[in-house]
């Protein structure tokens, strides 16, 4: 035998209207990277501020949104992401960090090499980071 449950106190959902957001969670926009050992280690200690990644359709679409501006110019945007969530090697159980976001650039002609020693190819893209705010090994 099915009993029905009656709402109770569904006047004080209509009372509250327009003074308490219904859905006041936000969910935070997080860009997922896979790293190796070396620079992860390098990220999580601080001393790496930057990451590179090639400038490929791939990582633009991740990192960019797109304007066009004429038929043959289109003009790239940052996206917005609030963290970045990375991984050192694929799996369930493997070291992990929550870094902040800053922003992400076309790497101009005066670059040559990292500050780590990494070469920078003028066809990569720069992941500025902020503070590392998490470490999981």
């Amino acid at each position: 035998m099915k009993t029905e449950r009656k709402i109770t106190n569904k006047g004080n959902l209509e009372n509250c209207a327009g003074k308490i957001p219904v859905n006041t969670f936000v969910r935070p926009k997080i860009l997922h990277l896979t790293l190796k050992k070396k620079w992860f280690d390098l990220i999580a200690s601080g001393s790496k501020k930057q990451e590179f990644r090639e400038c490929k359709e791939y990582w633009i679409s991740r990192l960019f949104t797109s304007e066009a501006i004429s038929k043959n110019h289109t003009k790239y945007h940052s996206r917005e992401y609030d963290e970045i969530y990375f991984k050192n090697g694929y799996g369930p159980n493997v070291p992990f960090m929550r870094v902040e976001y800053v922003d992400s650039f076309f790497c101009p002609l005066e670059y040559a090499q990292g500050e780590h020693g990494e070469d920078i190819r003028c066809d990569q893209i720069i992941i500025n980071l902020g503070d590392v705010l998490e470490v999981r090994a």
